[in-house]
């Protein structure tokens, strides 16, 4: 069994549009020149590059797994009582998150 952590909003914000931009087909040079031109930082470098655009996009899509294999556990397990699990199905997967931390 896996935990899936709970992201800050500003986090998970920036993780999500660079995310998005990546599936709109947007190259990883020109996410980070695009992050870069409106001044968004990293937490912990002072602007962002290809590689570390790269590892956010690998280490995001895990997560997504993660948390797709988390939902499917769920759903399957014999220890919630299929109440419960409507009650989770309409949770927010951030809410859900919280619950199972």
């Amino acid at each position: 069994m896996f935990t899936v952590i709970q992201l800050s909003g500003e986090r998970k914000q920036l993780l999500e549009m660079i995310w998005t931009l990546h599936t709109d087909g947007i190259e990883n040079n020109e996410i980070n020149n695009y992050l870069n031109s409106r001044k968004i930082k990293p937490r912990r470098t002072k602007v962002f590059s290809n590689r570390f655009i790269w590892s956010l996009l690998k280490k995001y899509s895990a997560r997504k797994k993660n948390q797709e294999k988390l939902i499917l556990e769920l759903r399957t397990s014999d220890s919630i009582s299929n109440d419960s699990l409507a009650i989770l199905e309409l949770m927010s997967t951030d809410l859900l998150r919280i619950i199972l931390v």
